[in-house]
């Protein structure tokens, strides 16, 4: 089935249900921006809510048209490859732990009490007063150093803002694969522009000439916070953040980018048309690294109306502008004239106050 086919089953499957897009995305745990662009044809599910949908409306994936938009699009996934290697990471990744408004820290250090010992008398070492003191000292110790080093566990973790004095670290994401407590997009539109998670990173994908395409994280709204990812552009023109995104699909949100010969651009969106888009910052620098297939470390540090760009840890500019104050965060590839774009993503890190 095609695209169109799907998106008519899904929404028939809903309204036989006298369900809302709202109700059908919260019965996915998703956001009714996504249950939209779905339904619209605009996007396809990734295998993840491919197979949550099939669950949810008790319909195979033949049913619901997926099976052959799905090989459809993985035909499209294999031309999008690039010829460029890209470096793997030297390090194997770690797990991830995701602290955010929605879920608490999994990752605890245990609790240990310092109480006197308390040994039977029965267990007891000889009438010996040295001996019974370096065990009750050698015990101390072995308490000390536990506990030590459950501080020490807890203090790595707590990774200071490079950026700004205030700030707690709630999201640290490699982006080496889907995490379903940020809902990153996946899959293509009718452009055959995409979003994916492959060799350990995510990508940005966008065929056509004087396009960017956003890739955003639907799960998250952050109002006042530092945001940082490095990013590496194998093709294209520019790429870079988007934050305090107030709806994705009808392209309302603050865009940061970097452009490959050291140009740097700050724009709001007020739509689709990036002729509306009004510039609030725009220059160039020696923090950026030009050229392609170069990593970049990108920031933004968004504080009521303060809004400050960083580069490689290097201020770039500060503007004040309160059209936005929270929502989403995202990613982007894109290019002016050197089609088609294609970037990837690593190592994100979101501080909030």
């Amino acid at each position: 089935m095609s695209r169109q086919q799907f998106s008519q089953q899904l929404r028939r499957e809903r309204e036989l249900r006298g369900w809302s897009q709202a109700r059908l995305a919260a019965e996915l745990g998703t956001t009714p921006n996504t249950v939209s662009a779905w339904e619209r044809g605009i996007s396809l599910p990734s295998p993840f809510f491919r197979e949550k949908l099939c669950a949810l409306l008790e319909r195979n994936a033949q049913e619901m048209g997926l099976i052959q938009a799905e090989a459809k699009e993985e035909a499209l996934q294999d031309i999008s490859y690039t010829t460029i290697e890209i470096p793997s990471n030297e390090q194997k990744p770690i797990e991830q732990t995701i602290f955010s408004h929605k879920t608490a820290p999994t990752n605890v250090a245990p609790q240990i009490i310092n109480r006197p010992l308390d040994i039977p008398e029965e267990t007891r070492p000889p009438a010996n007063k040295k001996a019974r003191k370096l065990l009750l000292l050698t015990a101390i110790l072995l308490i000390l150093s536990l506990l030590i080093g459950a501080g020490s566990i807890y203090l790595t973790a707590q990774q200071p803002n490079p950026y700004t004095q205030k700030g707690t670290l709630v999201l640290e994401d490699t982006l080496a694969a889907q995490n379903v407590h940020l809902n990153w997009q996946e899959g293509w539109n009718e452009n055959h522009a995409s979003c994916q998670f492959r060799r350990e990173a995510y990508f940005s994908y966008q065929p056509l000439e004087g396009f960017f395409h956003a890739c955003i994280a639907q799960a998250t709204n952050y109002q006042n916070f530092a945001y940082e990812v490095e990013m590496t552009l194998l093709s294209g023109d520019y790429g870079g953040l988007i934050f305090r995104s107030m709806n994705s699909i009808d392209s309302k949100y603050y865009l940061f980018r970097i452009h490959t010969d050291g140009r740097y651009a700050l724009k709001l969106y007020i739509d689709k048309v990036d002729d509306h888009a009004p510039m609030l910052a725009e220059g160039t620098s020696a923090a950026i690294r030009t050229g392609i297939a170069q990593t970049n470390l990108l920031a933004v540090v968004a504080d009521k109306e303060t809004i400050s760009l960083y580069a490689n840890h290097q201020k770039l500019a500060t503007i004040q502008n309160n059209t936005y104050t929270h929502g989403q965060i995202g990613l982007f590839a894109g290019n002016e004239m050197q089609a088609p774009a294609e970037g990837f993503f690593r190592n994100l890190k979101v501080w909030t106050w």
